[in-house]
């Protein structure tokens, strides 16, 4: 056993006594020691890392490198009406592990304010408060019934993501619902209650709250005639990113599949996770009683016998993020 003594220094860690001798996952012994940090921070460290010198600090010294370079890179760089004028001492959240990384900003208005790092580079604050009063003064001069009405935020919503979302920017928004002064907002608000929009209780259950739907197109612009009103439930069918599967020669969904044919919550999805390719789900739904299961990338029914899966969905790639995609049309995978 490697020991150190009481008093010995590692870097900014002071050894300051023995706390037990416990296991690594592996089943190895490991000898943990108390030591203080000259922050004043006490941690408990392995023989083994102040020996190798992995553990020099309480953590503290990586913290300060990485706030150099932060503050650094910060200083005099804009986020909105926001300039970066000097970094604010940082203050330990009250899980008393994590660090609030704040800066003292000057906003084109002249106002000074303090902001979290996160919410400028996380673009949630681009003035002192100032830009939150001008835009409905600019750009919405409706009536305060209009205001405090959903549809008025929704189309303030579109008008936001057509303006500053990289995906949505080149898809935009029809030029009559886009005019200034409050008459883009009018047009939205004629053609939405001639094309199926009403106002709805404030408890009424978010599922079945109206969404306007871009719809023949999901990928197409916000216009007239490519825009509908429907609840939240027939929205997220209708998302563009959603995977799909071809069951009998009719393209579902995910969530509809499982819906239509009467599947558990997690069927389709864990056989998703598993690597089954989009042709094996399809096959699998179509024949229920043959109970498929995979095996060494083979699929075999309640019998044990060797099934062989038709290429039905090569043209649908599965689920992003699974791994499936890994073994799509790899060796029995998918079969003919």
């Amino acid at each position: 056993m490697k020991t150190v003594k009481e008093g010995e220094r590692f870097g900014r860690l002071t050894v300051t006594g023995y706390k037990a001798t416990e296991r690594w996952s592996n089943g190895k012994l490991k000898y943990v020691y108390y030591c203080k940090c000259d922050c004043g921070e006490t941690v408990e460290v392995d023989v083994y890392n102040l020996l190798s010198g992995r553990s020099t600090s309480c953590g503290c010294y990586v913290r300060e490198i990485k706030k150099i370079r932060r503050d650094k890179e910060m200083l005099g760089k804009r986020f909105g009406k926001l300039t970066v004028i000097e970094p604010v001492e940082t203050e330990k959240k009250s899980n008393g592990k994590d660090y609030i990384v704040r800066y003292r900003c000057k906003c084109d208005c002249g106002n000074t304010c303090i902001v979290r790092y996160s919410q400028l580079v996380g673009g949630l604050t681009k003035s002192c408060g100032c830009l939150h009063h001008e835009i409905p003064a600019e750009k919405y001069a409706v009536n305060k019934d209009s205001v405090n009405s959903r549809l008025y935020w929704i189309h303030a919503g579109i008008l936001d993501r057509t303006k500053n979302n990289p995906v949505y920017i080149p898809r935009g928004i029809a030029a009559e619902w886009a005019l200034p002064n409050g008459v883009g907002y009018k047009n939205f608000k004629e053609w939405s209650y001639k094309n199926g929009y009403y106002e709805q209780p404030k408890e009424t259950p978010r599922k079945d709250k109206l969404t306007i739907d871009r719809w023949p197109d999901p990928e197409g612009p916000y216009s007239p005639d490519n825009c509908r009103w429907v609840t939240m439930k027939e929205q997220s069918n209708n998302r563009w990113t959603n995977s799909k599967i071809r069951i009998n020669n009719k393209i579902y969904n995910y969530a509809q599949a499982a819906e239509v044919f009467g599947l558990g919550e997690h069927f389709i999805n864990h056989r998703v996770m598993g690597g089954w390719s989009n042709s094996a789900i399809a096959y699998a739904i179509e024949h229920q009683d043959l109970s498929v299961h995979r095996k060494n990338r083979e699929y075999y029914d309640k019998c044990g016998f060797r099934v062989l899966i038709p290429r039905t969905n090569e043209d649908f790639p599965t689920a992003k993020g699974t791994g499936s995609n890994k073994t799509k049309l790899k060796g029995t995978d998918v079969v003919v």
